[in-house]
């Protein structure tokens, strides 16, 4: 399958409809919201463990495929111009030899072609594959994996010049009764997305998780 780059269109902020809070948060020195999540994945586990698939891989595409569906998680400030991308890629954490990468992801909403692309980067890895302008492409997310320990809250770096670019951490599942969860950390720009956008990207996510037969070409 071919893959392509995000495009970017200009949005109009006389026209946008947090046009009032985008100006008056995009000038607070540190624009940020952070929270942490716990993700019931019972279901996609056994989904993962019936199908023989690695579970941060998997859950990566359902997490950028759920972001996707919420365009204020597609929305940048890019030298002080408000846009929106038509589709954002994920770029994530991987520990090579005991070090901590970044992988230049992909996302193109086909599961098994994005599994496999991404799972290759992640097990053929070798220092240089990342090259740094892809930071320069907007048109990303960031997502750490973090499965050595479960959290409660959970705080980034912040960058000026990306502090539009959504943030997501991944913990230690454990279980609870019969259940089994997970910690997800969420940091967005508040003069883009408010905690009404985080709850429908959180419904679309957990429609993924808890029914993955319907949301998973497999």
């Amino acid at each position: 399958m071919t893959y392509r780059e995000p495009i970017s269109r200009v949005i109009d902020v006389g026209s946008y409809s947090r046009s009032s809070f985008y100006e008056y948060f995009k000038s607070f020195e540190v624009p940020i919201n952070s929270r942490t999540i716990m993700i019931d994945i019972t279901e996609f586990k056994k989904f993962i463990a019936l199908n023989d698939l690695r579970f941060f891989t998997s859950f990566l595409y359902v997490l950028n495929k759920s972001a996707n569906m919420i365009e204020e998680l597609r929305h940048r400030i890019v030298d002080d111009v408000l846009v929106e991308y038509d589709f954002i890629f994920p770029i994530f954490t991987h520990l090579y030899n005991n070090k901590v990468v970044f992988i230049d992801g992909i996302f193109t909403g086909d599961f098994l072609n994005d599994y496999a692309i991404n799972l290759a980067k992640s097990d053929n890895f070798s220092p240089g594959d990342l090259d740094p302008d892809r930071f320069n492409n907007h048109g990303h997310m960031i997502v750490s994996n973090i499965p050595w320990y479960s959290f409660t809250s959970m705080t980034f770096p912040y960058s000026t010049l990306h502090n539009s670019v959504p943030v997501f951490g991944i913990g230690k599942f454990y279980k609870d009764g019969d259940r089994i969860m997970i910690p997800l950390a969420i940091q967005t720009n508040h003069a883009l997305v408010d905690g009404y956008h985080i709850g429908q990207f959180l419904q679309k996510l957990e429609g993924c998780l808890n029914k993955p037969l319907d949301h998973l070409n497999i």
